[in-house]
């Protein structure tokens, strides 16, 4: 084992050594690559020195490495017009799908002093979507959705957002559950939809895990299991859903799929207040008037006013508030789910919400 393992650090040393000779020969794929792994091994200021080299001659990847680079200011003191420059460059001239991705992104929410325009965006998204860019196909079916910039057609929504699920988008494949399961351009099916919200759980979508949490907690589409309710809020609470962090602790003080706690239901409600939760202090205030009198029961005291959540990966427009066993609950019943994603120049994407999909992180993979 030890022997495989030496021989591997041999073969990338070799392999690493060979790059380095083709780039300093001015070969622009080496170039890039090189920068990327650089970028990788955190040495942010010579992987721009590479992407830079490599754009300079000609490479499209690289010129959109370089934007992401302006635009995040990783390597280079963060600028918003260098890093227009360099994702026009790349998307007009060599035609790169994520550099056309990004620009539509621009437009879509009006950043980095681009005005906000939804055609624009559509058009650029367009590009990148006739370019295989499954983002891109994800984030025109939310054009069509809403109607911003394209006439409003649910049918050509879930069109686009079934294109992207076959490159096994998380946001499509959420966003298809969200058509099933309210009946937008297709017949409500609940059975549907929860097989939907369980693929994009699976590959990593918030919204995905939030929904399907919910399907379980409900028993919509499947068997009711609060254990499985659980697990999944669980999984959205650690990405930063806010609804997930409320939940899990209405969840801990009912004693739902869990054992009662009051202590855990003050992390996680305490968690979700922090985090912009408009009606966690309610429970919050619950709590801490049981904690005199043990038999107070949530059916006891008004359940939480409803209120529109600031930050939802359920794109919350309305809440139900429903009691079960003698407890309440607040419960999405929005139209719109919205998919989490960093902020340009985020380090995380734990607690911002975006429409659009991954916009490539810092750097985009290979």
């Amino acid at each position: 084992m030890k022997s495989f393992i030496f021989s591997k650090i041999k073969e990338n040393k070799v392999n690493t050594l060979s790059l380095q000779k083709l780039a300093e020969d001015g070969n622009s794929e080496a170039q890039y690559k090189l920068g990327f792994k650089l970028y990788t091994d955190h040495d942010y200021t010579t992987a721009f020195d590479w992407f830079m080299k490599a754009s300079e001659n000609g490479h499209g990847a690289a010129q959109n490495q370089l934007g992401l680079a302006y635009q995040n200011g990783l390597g280079i003191p963060q600028d918003d017009q260098h890093a227009v420059e360099w994702f026009t460059e790349s998307a007009t001239v060599n035609n790169n799908p994520d550099a056309q991705f990004n620009l539509g992104s621009f437009y879509y929410y009006g950043r980095c002093g681009v005005t906000q325009d939804y055609n624009m965006a559509y058009q650029w998204f367009l590009k990148a979507s006739e370019n295989g860019n499954h983002n891109a196909q994800n984030s025109i079916g939310f054009l069509y959705q809403r109607g911003w910039g394209v006439q409003q057609d649910h049918h050509l929504a879930l069109k686009w957002f079934q294109k992207a699920a076959l490159s096994h988008n998380a946001n499509a494949q959420n966003q298809i559950g969200v058509f099933y399961k309210k009946g937008y351009g297709v017949k409500t099916n609940h059975r549907t939809a929860f097989e939907w919200y369980a693929k994009s759980a699976k590959n990593g979508s918030t919204a995905g895990q939030c929904n399907l949490a919910w399907m379980y907690y409900d028993g919509t589409g499947t068997r009711q299991d609060y254990s499985k309710a659980v697990t999944w809020f669980l999984k959205a609470a650690e990405r930063g859903s806010v609804d997930s962090q409320y939940q899990i602790g209405v969840m801990f003080f009912n004693g739902y799929g869990v054992e009662k706690s009051d202590k855990a239901a003050l992390e996680y409600l305490y968690m979700a207040l922090r985090n912009g939760s408009p009606v966690a202090q309610n429970y919050i205030d619950l709590i801490s008037g049981s904690v005199d009198n043990e038999k107070t029961q949530v059916a006891d005291r008004p359940p939480p006013i409803p209120v529109h959540h600031r930050n939802s990966s359920l794109g919350l427009n309305s809440y139900s508030v429903r009691k079960k066993s003698g407890s309440s609950s607040v419960h999405n019943n929005s139209s719109n789910s919205n998919i989490s994603v960093p902020f340009y120049g985020s380090k995380s994407a734990t607690t911002s919400i975006s429409d659009v999909g991954n916009l490539n992180g810092v750097y985009a993979s290979k």
